[in-house]
């Protein structure tokens, strides 16, 4: 959606769909990813600059082992996303069309955690949401005048969709008493398709994937903190989308590099977490920004 421009022309009801479905599908995905974590991507391209700022928050539990390797886990998911950018507009000099897409759903899976030898651990899993997706826009000055032909088709109007994502996982663990190191990876490929929309020139139905890999690494700091021993995380990774349409909010991937600390559980860096919390930065072709994370077990 970075790439929007308006131009004094109204725009065929018939074509919005498949011009601007990707990025509305980009957005759902994006928002409702099972991830944990709170980012702001600064997208940036040569017609307008695009605040992205994304906040989800999952829950997962393990409901049933069915041997000592295999276990299910179920899992929810709130996702709240908004994506803001000021338009120039070419028909009306001096005028803006300030624009917000705001989107908020939730999804829920189930997860197989398949452990196998050489400490590997499987992980497929089906998710499935509903996202409601609106657009709010303010047009300045001059494009005012504009506010005809685009109002509840391209500008201010509300969608809702839902989404089906398949995945897969591969998960490695080393753990010792001095240090535990992680790396995750993951493919999914996400349907998401419209419904209720308030005109039906909003109407669209996109696949999305994303492949991901990340690594964690957490060594324990010399400290001792009311009988705790605190420990030090790395973590870094790299997610890719996938598809035709894997630019269509301005970039195609994102890398992360950052830092945070552990608070066991209990007294030793090797036992259970208790709090987690990090931070990273965000960088990418046309894309920079900042993620934040907070985990607490019990």
């Amino acid at each position: 959606m970075a790439s929007v421009s308006v131009k004094a022309q109204s725009v065929p009801g018939a074509t919005l769909g498949p011009l601007l479905g990707p990025g509305y599908a980009q957005m759902v995905n994006l928002s409702s990813s099972p991830d944990f974590t709170t980012a702001r991507y600064h997208v940036h391209s040569p017609v307008t600059n695009t605040r992205i700022d994304v906040t989800r928050l999952p829950l997962s539990s393990r409901v049933h082992e069915w041997t000592e390797t295999i276990a299910i886990e179920t899992r929810l998911t709130a996702g709240y996303l908004r994506s803001a950018m000021e338009l120039p507009t070419s028909a009306t000099p001096g005028g803006k069309v300030d624009t917000r897409w705001v989107a908020y759903g939730l999804s829920g899976g189930v997860a197989a955690r398949i452990a196998f030898g050489n400490e590997f651990t499987f992980v497929p899993a089906l998710d499935i949401g509903a996202t409601q997706l609106e657009n709010h826009t303010d047009y300045l000055g001059p494009a005012a005048a504009l506010q005809p032909l685009f109002d509840g088709t391209l500008f201010n109007w509300r969608s809702h969709a839902w989404q089906l994502t398949p995945s897969v996982g591969l998960d490695w663990l080393s753990e010792t008493l001095e240090r535990r190191l992680q790396v995750k990876t993951h493919f999914a490929w996400s349907r998401v398709a419209s419904f209720g929309e308030s005109d039906p020139a909003l109407q669209f139905r996109r696949s999305v994937g994303a492949a991901s890999v990340r690594f964690d690494r957490t060594m324990p700091l010399a400290w001792d903190w009311f009988g705790y021993s605190p420990s030090w995380v790395l973590l870094g990774g790299h997610t890719a989308f996938l598809g035709p349409s894997r630019d269509a909010l301005g970039f195609s991937w994102v890398s992360e590099l950052g830092t945070g600390f552990e608070w066991p559980s209990r007294g030793t860096s090797a036992s259970p977490v208790g709090v987690r919390a990090t931070v990273s930065a965000l960088f990418g072709a046309h894309v920079r920004g900042l993620t934040a994370s907070v985990r607490v077990s019990f």
